[in-house]
């Protein structure tokens, strides 16, 4: 039995405010699908953020919707967990559910045993931080049959992401097969000995702003589960757009972009560029940077820059995080927000909304912790 597992293919997503982009998130999930069709997967498990925002444009919900059918006609079923992106925090039917209700999807029913084959299927959408116990409660609770079994969540581990994890691999159930995991963006994953079969991150299918301008590698993975041990075998896409971040000194800055002109001359591709450009004094300026940069215009998509004070001082605070930074600022905001409850919802659950620009989402997200009287009356 072949498994096609990928996941935070966040179709709609368009960084930057790019329509172009956009068009590389479909391109992406496109080629990931084919692939897995040419491989002859026998299913595809999603582990969540199908869709970018809980209400997704027409263009990804027919992109989806054409990728599904291609699966359908040649048999090969789709199952899917749901993700932050994907669920309104409002309430209502999350959009991903619409391809079961047409039969071009299964959603794996929350901690419910789903049957395919000789194969049992479990899965659990994203739990917030608040609500991590529940879930641990439940997989402890978890007795699967004999047989082949994957494990879907969308969840980060500590073991890989020390800011995102909520959990770790010893809150997992140890019997699965495979523990297909969505969540994390960058690939990620291994076996543990406490675990029976290896955990796999395959990390989104394109690159969302929020992980910065920086080579990526992205892809899925193709599980193989014949055998005894399951193998997972990564397949990296070829159809993601370049990516790439160059440190230069200022006086060193024109050469640089002139060589990378005449490259994307002869190569094309059009990538994302970032720059952090150091120097001493006011030899760095930020007209003078623009005015240099200009120079890539028609050839690169889109590039930016940082001014970085002198050699070796990161420019971007994704490339190089303090160890405490987590911690200072659920501190502070627990002070000015009278609470670490309080705390723990602005920096875990409002916080990486703004940041994303999804204001209307943040506020959707207030009224329903308002709702919920989660915070108390004051």
């Amino acid at each position: 039995m072949l498994i096609g597992h990928l996941s935070d293919t966040h179709l709609g997503a368009a960084p930057y405010g790019l329509e172009e982009r956009e068009r590389d998130f479909y391109r992406a999930f496109d080629e990931a699908v084919d692939r897995m069709i040419e491989e002859g997967v026998d299913l595809v498990i999603h582990s969540g953020d199908i869709f970018d925002s809980p209400r997704p444009g027409g263009d990804a919900l027919a992109g989806l919707a054409r990728a599904l059918m291609r699966l359908k006609d040649k048999g090969i079923p789709f199952f899917f967990t749901l993700g932050e992106h994907d669920v309104s925090r409002l309430g209502g039917l999350p959009s991903p559910m619409l391809y079961q209700e047409v039969g071009l999807a299964r959603y794996l029913p929350d901690g419910e045993m789903v049957k395919w084959g000789g194969l049992t299927i479990v899965g659990f959408h994203k739990r917030r931080r608040s609500e991590v116990q529940s879930l641990k409660d439940k997989l402890a609770a978890l007795a699967p049959p004999e047989g082949k079994k994957v494990l879907v969540l969308h969840q980060g581990l500590k073991e890989f992401h020390e800011y995102a994890g909520e959990m770790n691999h010893l809150d997992l159930p140890r019997d699965f097969d495979y523990y297909a995991m969505g969540h994390l963006h960058d690939r990620c994953g291994r076996k543990f000995d406490e675990l029976k079969g290896p955990l796999q991150y395959p990390g989104s299918t394109e690159a969302t702003s929020l992980e910065g301008i920086r080579e990526h590698h992205k892809g899925f993975y193709l599980v193989d589960l014949s055998g005894d041990e399951a193998k997972p075998e990564w397949m990296e896409l070829k159809s993601v757009r370049k990516q790439a971040s160059y440190r230069v000194r200022i006086e060193e800055l024109r050469e640089k972009v002139e060589s990378l002109v005449e490259e994307l001359k002869r190569e094309g591709g059009r990538p994302m560029l970032h720059f952090e450009v150091s120097g001493d004094g006011e030899d760095v300026d930020q007209a003078r940077v623009s005015a240099i940069l200009k120079l890539l215009d028609g050839y690169d998509l889109y590039h930016d820059f940082d001014i970085v004070p002198q050699d070796g001082v990161e420019g971007r605070v994704l490339l190089e995080r303090p160890p405490d930074i987590d911690e200072k600022m659920a501190e502070l905001s627990g002070q000015v927000l009278g609470g670490k409850e309080r705390a723990d919802y602005a920096v875990g659950e409002l916080l990486p909304l703004l940041k994303e620009g999804k204001v209307d989402e943040a506020l959707e997200s207030l009224w329903s912790a308002y709702k919920a009287e989660r915070f108390g009356g004051s």
